[in-house]
C-alpha cells in the first residue's frame, strides 16, 4: 500500500502555483537566448560595417593615388583619361568574387587570361601560361591583377606583344616557393628598349612601391637588351595553398 500512495505522489500534476514558475523560467531562458542573439547580430553588424568602411577607405585611396599619378605621368588629357579608365576597369574586376568559393577567393589563372583579354592577348601563341592553381584573396587579387594590368599594356605597346605575330615570346609563370607566392613574366625577342613607359610612369612605381606597401610584396623589374621581365613574390595568405614543391621557375 505504501508503494502505490509514493506512485501516485510521483505522477501527481504540478499546483498551479509550480506550473506557473515553470513557464516563467522557461520564458526568462527564451528571452535571454534572444538578447544574446540580437548582441550578437549587432556585433557582426558592427564588424561587417567597419570592414566596409575600411575596404571603401582603402579602394578612394588606391583609385585617387592611380588617378593622380596617370595625370602626372600623361602628355594629354585624353591619354591621362584612357589609361585611368582602364585602371578603373581592372579594379572593378575584382570587386564581386566570381565562382562558388565562400571564401570569396579567385582563381589566378583566371585573373591572368582576363587582363590578357584586356589587350586582345589571351589567345596570342605568343604567350605561355603556367602555374598551380591558387585562389587569391580579393584585397591582394585586385592590386595583384593591376600589375598584371600594367605589363600587359606596355607590352601591346612597347614589348613582345607590339612585335609582328611571328616575333618575341612572352612567358608567364606563377606558384609557390618558401612560403611566398610567386609570379614571373618574361618578355624575349624585342629590340632594344628606350624608354618605355614602365620605365618611369605609373606601371613600373605601383609594381616597386605600391606592392612592397600595401601587401609586403618583394618585386623586381629589370629592362635589359631585348627583354622585360617582373618577378612579384608575395607572403602567402592561405594554408590550403599547394605546396612549396609548385615553384616558379625560369
Amino acid at each position: 500500500m505504501t508503494q502505490d500512495i509514493g506512485d501516485a505522489s510521483a505522477s501527481a500534476p504540478l499546483s498551479a502555483d509550480a506550473q506557473l514558475q515553470a513557464e516563467l523560467a522557461t520564458a526568462k531562458r527564451a528571452l535571454a537566448a534572444a538578447a544574446d542573439r540580437a548582441q550578437a547580430d549587432h556585433t557582426r553588424e558592427q564588424l561587417l560595417r567597419a570592414e566596409l568602411q575600411h575596404r571603401v577607405r582603402n579602394m578612394l585611396a588606391i583609385i585617387r593615388s592611380i588617378f593622380a599619378r596617370t595625370v602626372a605621368v600623361s602628355d594629354d588629357l585624353e591619354e591621362a583619361a584612357n589609361h585611368f579608365n582602364g585602371r578603373l576597369d581592372v579594379l572593378s574586376r575584382y570587386q564581386v568574387p566570381r565562382g562558388s568559393d565562400p571564401r570569396g577567393l579567385l582563381d589566378f589563372e583566371n585573373m591572368v587570361h582576363d587582363e590578357l583579354q584586356s589587350v586582345q592577348a589571351s589567345h596570342d601563341p605568343r604567350v605561355t601560361c603556367e602555374g598551380a592553381e591558387i585562389r587569391v584573396p580579393g584585397d591582394i587579387a585586385q592590386l595583384l591583377g593591376l600589375a598584371i594590368h600594367e605589363l600587359a599594356t606596355n607590352s601591346i605597346k612597347f614589348g613582345t606583344l607590339s612585335l609582328p605575330p611571328d616575333r618575341g615570346t612572352l612567358a608567364i609563370r606563377w606558384g609557390v616557393k618558401d612560403g611566398n607566392f610567386c609570379f614571373s613574366w618574361e618578355e624575349r625577342g624585342m629590340a632594344v628598349l628606350g624608354a618605355a613607359p614602365l620605365r618611369q610612369g605609373f606601371g613600373r612605381e605601383f609594381i616597386e612601391q605600391a606592392l612592397p606597401y600595401q601587401i609586403g610584396a618583394e618585386t623586381a623589374f629589370r629592362i635589359l637588351p631585348g627583354t622585360v621581365s617582373c618577378d612579384i613574390h608575395v607572403p602567402l595568405w592561405d594554408t590550403d595553398a599547394p605546396d612549396s614543391e609548385n615553384q616558379v621557375g625560369r
